[in-house]
């Protein structure tokens, strides 16, 4: 279980799964989960994620499998039936790709 920050250009991390919490503020609500910027690439197949997650400055994060966004909230189910309900915020160019996955 840990945070996860993927910074830097060209740079890309691929998740095929684990338990992703951000650590709690001091006001006792969950920090990020995942935060990705400057024009890095983040790929999410399947996890579990505590806390929104944040991409800025021309960074990407994209989901593989049947997911639906509304607003800033992406929900739905990865390849593997795992399910996702997170708040993703983009900033500054930033932003997020959902890929239809069938298995």
């Amino acid at each position: 279980s840990f945070f996860q920050i993927v910074n830097g250009f060209g740079t890309t991390a691929i998740i095929n799964g684990g338990h992703f919490i951000g650590g709690k503020g001091s006001n006792g609500d969950n920090g990020l989960s995942i935060y990705v910027l400057n024009s890095a690439n983040v790929h999410i197949r399947a996890g579990t994620f505590q806390g929104e997650m944040k991409v800025e400055r021309h960074g990407q994060v994209i989901f593989y499998g049947c997911f639906m966004k509304n607003g800033t909230r992406v929900t739905g189910v990865f390849a593997d039936e795992s399910e996702l309900d997170i708040t993703v915020r983009t900033y500054y160019g930033g932003g997020g790709m959902l890929i239809s996955v069938l298995e």
